[in-house]
């Protein structure tokens, strides 16, 4: 998990230099930070939280996936997709801590 943990945070480290597609290697590096949260917490969790900063506010690839909110105003603005993408990374860190915290508690419960 070591391994995978390091592969999510060099994602996440890509998603911010890719232009147009770091969106969605973002997405990628956050399921990847998911499997890798039980073991490996600390880098997990910066890798999410790289994850939230890009999507949020330094991903050029949102504004380009939002670029026809002026031309086409029936369709979701460019606020509810940056929401969207920020709560899929949101949602799987709270995953990730419900899963670490239920196991955690699993495995420390004395065998009856």
């Amino acid at each position: 998990m070591q391994v995978l943990a390091t592969i999510a945070i060099v994602f996440a480290g890509t998603a911010v230099i890719a232009q147009l597609v770091g969106v969605f290697i973002a997405l990628i590096s956050s399921f990847m930070a998911m499997i890798a949260f039980r073991t490996k917490t600390t880098l997990s969790a910066a890798a999410f939280g790289l994850n939230i900063v890009n999507t949020a506010f330094l991903s050029v690839g949102t504004f380009v996936l939002t670029a026809d909110v002026a031309d086409n105003p029936t369709s979701a603005s460019a606020i509810d997709m940056i929401a969207v993408y920020t709560g899929i990374h949101v949602f799987l860190l709270v995953v990730s801590i419900a899963y670490k915290l239920l196991m955690d508690r699993r495995v420390k419960r004395p065998a009856e």
